[in-house]
């Protein structure tokens, strides 16, 4: 096995992880929020901010940096979808990591610190669901025209 596909594979493996861990905390943040169990929901918002940091971070880091090494091992010109999802792809990685890292603690910490009774704080927990569902597109969207070309 070359280095090249060494690369592809650890991007490949990051990248799935990424999907299935953040569709994983969008639905499990839905339902702890629609039982409105205050147990339930002050659990699942720990194990949330601790995947953000232990999960998210590192595999969307993973996701960067092999895809940059791809990037720089491609020799020639690049064809217009290839420098697209190069920019695009680069772009919303560094977003995600910086929206998770400043974001997604305030706002987590925030709603378990305010509790669950007060309307603007499950407002906010669906504005923070809503990001990882359009992140979930935004990623399928990148991943359909990397593989179709």
């Amino acid at each position: 096995m070359t280095a090249f596909g060494i690369v592809k594979f650890l991007h490949v493996v990051s990248v799935a992880f990424w999907l299935g861990g953040i569709a994983l905390l969008a639905f499990f943040l839905r339902d702890a929020m629609m039982t409105k169990q205050i147990d339930q929901m002050n659990h699942v918002l720990e194990r949330a901010q601790h995947w953000n940091l232990v999960m998210f971070v590192p595999t969307s880091v993973i996701v960067l940096l092999t895809g940059v090494i791809m990037m720089m091992t491609v020799d020639g010109h690049k064809p217009s979808w290839l420098l697209a999802k190069e920019r695009f792809g680069s772009l919303f990685v560094i977003l995600f990591i910086l929206f998770v890292v400043f974001n997604g603690r305030k706002t987590l910490a925030k709603v378990k610190f305010k509790g669950f009774g007060d309307e603007k704080t499950v407002r906010i927990l669906k504005y923070y669901i809503a990001f990882l569902i359009i992140s979930l597109i935004c990623m399928v969207i990148l991943i359909f025209f990397v593989t179709v070309k």
